[in-house]
């Protein structure tokens, strides 16, 4: 009998071991969840290891996975305000409000409700926004440290629904434009107003293409498609990545304006005008298909009824032919990441551009003067 209950005191004294036991572990699973700062999942390692949990990725280890998500985090918070630098609010000129203003001693701008936001591209002065600005209407921009600038000269840009303004200014800050081959599927991008508020998302289609099999060498390239759609209130706002480089700007709650279309025609603006370059053929791409005669390089092809070869075009006077295998482009050898159109639209009207090509089987050079689209 003694020893039953000798046996029953040891078996007690063990199951309140393990229940103590258990218990402690489920607190550390909580106080890791839910009393951390911040919520990072319940990990009861310092690593998440994707290779132990049928992830396809026997080599995923990502260590110190919350101080991971710290750091993201920063970054965006770092991105916003740095995008939120080379922003400035847009409203009507209004003399009776600044009148008023004055006398009273209250604002004339509402701050927290611009009519507009433009992105700042030029140092000097030159912005450019989604919204529609009237050019008989007089419009100031104020900056972040509250300082109100008139604007000048409005111009519409008919390639992009875009409107480019400018103000007398220098020294304005302005951010990186990251090039279209640096724009990546899956990259993380930040979408930022000019309070820096912020939404992460990240990239779905890098360049909205399309299963066209001929295209032209004049046309804008394609859109960002992003992964999330954002709200409405983060449109006609620009995004950035977490490097703070600019990739274009919110058009609608899922596509992205790249930041090439308006890059490649500064120059032409602070003329007063916009064009686009233009080579002035159609063609079709190796790089997008697979089991061809090659896996990149273009050839020049007609487009339906149309001629392969716009008459006096600049590929034409430069004496390119229907069936001209195209393998570089202003020294650029053709490719996936090095789009035709990408590298046109890099330069100007005017430009001389060097041609590499094959014909019936032989390497030629050719040089382009590149024609202007109105």
């Amino acid at each position: 009998m003694e020893n039953k209950k000798k046996f029953g005191s040891i078996f007690l004294l063990v199951s309140l071991a393990l229940l103590g036991f258990l218990g402690g572990v489920a607190g550390e699973m909580f106080s890791r969840a839910f009393l951390s700062d911040g919520y990072y999942g319940l990990w009861p390692e310092s690593e998440i290891n994707f290779s132990k949990n049928n992830f396809n990725s026997p080599n995923f280890v990502i260590r110190e996975a919350k101080k991971v998500v710290v750091e993201q985090n920063d970054r965006v918070a770092q991105t916003a305000g740095d995008v939120a630098d080379s922003l400035m609010a847009v409203y009507e000129y209004s003399p009776e409000k600044e009148k008023s203003a004055s006398s009273t001693g209250r604002g004339a701008y509402n701050l927290l409700k611009p009519e507009a936001v433009g992105l700042i591209m030029t140092s000097d002065g030159w912005l450019v926004t989604k919204t529609a600005l009237a050019p008989a209407k007089t419009y100031v921009a104020v900056d972040r440290e509250n300082q109100i600038r008139k604007i000048g000269k409005i111009l519409s840009d008919k390639f992009t629904g875009f409107y480019f303004f400018h103000i007398e200014a220098r020294d304005l800050p302005v951010r990186k434009f990251a090039a279209r081959a640096e724009v990546k599927n899956g990259q993380s991008l930040v979408v930022a107003d000019w309070h820096g508020r912020a939404a992460l998302t990240s990239i779905e289609d890098s360049r909205g293409l399309d299963a066209r099999e001929i295209r032209s060498s004049d046309e804008l390239t394609g859109r960002i498609i992003i992964k999330d759609a954002l709200t409405e209130k983060f449109i006609g706002l620009p995004a950035a990545d977490l490097a703070g480089n600019l990739a274009g700007i919110l058009i609608d709650r899922n596509t992205i304006e790249p930041i090439n279309h308006f890059s490649g025609r500064l120059e032409s603006m602070a003329a007063g005008k916009f064009s686009l370059p233009a080579l002035g053929f159609s063609y079709y791409d190796f790089s997008d298909w697979a089991g061809g005669r090659y896996d990149k390089g273009v050839v020049i092809a007609p487009a339906g009824k149309n001629p392969a070869l716009i008459l006096g075009g600049a590929a034409e006077k430069a004496g390119l032919k229907e069936g001209d295998f195209i393998t570089a482009v202003d020294s650029i050898e053709l490719g996936r990441d090095n789009k035709i159109n990408e590298i046109i639209q890099n330069r100007q009207p005017g430009d001389r551009i060097p041609i590499s090509y094959l014909r019936d089987g032989r390497s030629f050079e050719a040089e382009a003067v590149l024609s202007e689209i109105k």
